[in-house]
């Protein structure tokens, strides 16, 4: 009894002794402490778990800032920019009978359409509006253009749609840079996020632009 009652003092932690981890509370601390997690074989030494584990701190940091709303209306923005202009040749030939050289023509008048928008009218409305009612002016110009170049069949309604589209992009785009711009973090990683954002949408518009005429 003695020396069963001497090694159980033994193994006992004294009372200035921190008692030792076992292998769950260890487990546990390396999902909380990085440094405790490097030293493990446990979650992190997995490689699918620590793209998660780093996907879940750019979503809990992305709502810190609150930047979700304004990365989805860039994401469906581009989205349908890259859609619309995936066939709009072919509904030009389909609807007006244009070729190759009407096509640019449009697509030019367009543009410079764009180079007055972002000139002189973007610091008009921009000075009265701010950004963010800017950027609301811009998103209901450019919706309203493609309802109408939607039952556009002839140039007294193709006109005022590609008018409405190009104020439209031409508002939204500074507007949208502006917005992220402001956004209180490193501007690299900043842009970096909201250019991938703008990627992705480029990147799926023309399969949905594509197939669309086929449904």
């Amino acid at each position: 009894k003695e020396a069963r009652s001497k090694e159980a003092r033994e193994r006992a932690p004294s009372l200035g002794q921190a008692p030792q981890h076992n292998s769950f509370s260890r487990r546990a601390s390396a999902l909380i402490d990085p440094e405790e997690g490097g030293r493990l074989h446990g979650c992190l030494d997995n490689k699918l778990c620590r793209c998660l584990r780093k996907t879940w701190f750019l979503a809990v940091w992305l709502a810190k800032y609150d930047l979700y709303p304004l990365l989805t209306l860039n994401f469906f923005f581009r989205f349908a920019f890259a859609a619309y202009k995936s066939i709009f040749a072919f509904f030009c030939a389909a609807a007006f009978d244009f070729g190759a050289s009407e096509v640019g023509l449009v697509l030019s008048g367009m543009g410079i359409a764009g180079i007055f928008v972002q000139g002189p009218l973007l610091s008009v409305v921009v000075g009265r509006l701010a950004e963010e009612r800017t950027l609301m002016v811009a998103m209901g110009a450019t919706s309203l253009g493609f309802c109408m170049l939607s039952f556009a069949r002839n140039l007294a309604t193709l006109v005022p749609a590609l008018g409405a589209i190009s104020i439209g992009y031409g508002l939204a785009v500074p507007c949208l840079s502006a917005l992220f711009s402001n956004v209180p973090v490193e501007q690299g990683i900043m842009q970096g996020i909201a250019g991938a954002i703008d990627r992705f949408g480029q990147a799926f518009g023309p399969i949905l632009g594509g197939g669309a005429p086929q449904l």
